[in-house]
């Protein structure tokens, strides 16, 4: 989702993951500033887990988030 504002990222997250089966994980990189902290607050309110957030440039992080 590099170049994508929020709530991009989340929305396309949401969108994959609806199509994962239970315990898949998605990767997502994203360059949003905000996103960061809204990722991670969604997984937490959603339930999906985040297994780790890597940041892997400048304002560009990786997601890896877990399926339940």
């Amino acid at each position: 989702m590099r170049g994508s504002t929020c709530p991009g990222p989340i929305l396309e997250a949401k969108k994959v993951l609806n199509g994962m089966a239970p315990g898949e994980l998605l990767k997502l990189v994203s360059n949003c500033p905000g996103s960061r902290a809204d990722v991670e607050d969604w997984a937490r309110v959603t339930g999906h887990r985040l297994e780790d957030v890597i940041e892997s440039g400048h304002h560009e992080w990786e997601f890896y988030i877990r399926r339940p």
